[in-house]
């Protein structure tokens, strides 16, 4: 019996870096139920199955190839931004990359992070960030802004930064366009991107891409050094979450507090991902949610 009552979702997935394929060879990976080759097409970059039985709409965009898998062929029915910082931009870092290959989990479990407020200011507490309430528990983010509608869903949330000179007001700012790609903006100290993709391995498993820029500093070896450093705590808060995400029951009606966050919001929206011949289009964990 499967884990979860979803199949894989339709969308844009990023294929690999474009310098992971040869100049005068290929790529191979599994994704979306497939295995997968991207090849140069004329000097263009290209996914297609590795049979060579079907292509996919390839782009390379932000530092990435990107394809558009659906399972009925529909064309792209939304769009990957272009993020000019994340493409050799002269104000920010070079892209510092991590990669997990296989997480043993569905892609929706892992994107629902980014709307759990409650799970975020876990990590900001072990960060340091946020102070104590007079209960003394962490102080949470606070919902600036939040649009789950569409193929893009954003999050919007301030949190104070520890300084040795005191608090700094901060935010945190994420954009998901479909279950694929979605960037993390972490603003009040130093301005620093994140760009995570995921990939469904199947319906039950997934890799995740993480591309990681900040704000040039006074010299390159301290830019390196911030940008490094940052990247490995974010992959190592994301490793301690492994163990939940690949044990975590799925609830079609879980128990929610006030302070969890729009996490029934995002399913709703994670939703249109799927095919309607495939998954029902008003599920009954759905038809009841509220937020």
């Amino acid at each position: 019996m499967s884990r979860y009552p979803f199949p894989i979702p339709f969308g844009w997935f990023q294929a690999c870096w474009p310098d992971d394929v040869p100049q005068a060879g290929s790529f191979d990976f599994r994704g979306v139920g497939r295995d997968l080759r991207v090849v140069r097409q004329d000097g263009v970059l290209e996914v297609r199955d590795a049979d060579g039985g079907r292509t996919y709409p390839t782009i390379e965009r932000n530092g990435l190839v990107m394809f558009w898998y659906h399972p009925k062929d529909a064309a792209p029915s939304f769009e990957i931004p272009v993020l000019p910082e994340f493409d050799r931009h002269p104000e920010f870092s070079e892209p510092v990359r991590r990669f997990s290959p296989e997480i043993k989990a569905l892609w929706q479990e892992l994107g629902e992070t980014a709307a759990d407020v409650a799970h975020i200011q876990q990590h900001l507490a072990a960060y340091g960030a946020g102070g104590l309430t007079n209960a003394g528990r962490s102080v949470p983010p606070k919902v600036v802004d939040s649009n789950w509608k569409g193929p893009h869903g954003y999050l919007r949330l301030s949190q104070p930064f520890p300084t040795p000179r005191g608090a700094v007001d901060g935010r945190i700012d994420t954009d998901s366009h479909g279950p694929g790609f979605s960037v993390t903006w972490f603003r009040g100290l130093i301005d620093t991107g994140l760009i995570g993709c995921n990939l469904p391995l199947d319906e039950e498993t997934t890799s995740i891409r993480f591309t990681f820029v900040c704000r040039q500093q006074a010299d390159a070896e301290s830019t390196s050094s911030l940008a490094t450093a940052f990247m490995d705590e974010i992959h190592h808060l994301a490793v301690e979450d492994l163990e939940i995400w690949e044990h975590k029951a799925y609830l079609a009606r879980p128990r929610l507090a006030d302070t969890d966050g729009p996490i029934m919001a995002f399913r709703r929206w994670a939703a249109q991902f799927y095919d309607s011949d495939s998954f029902e289009a008003s599920p009954e964990h759905l038809q009841h949610a509220v937020v």
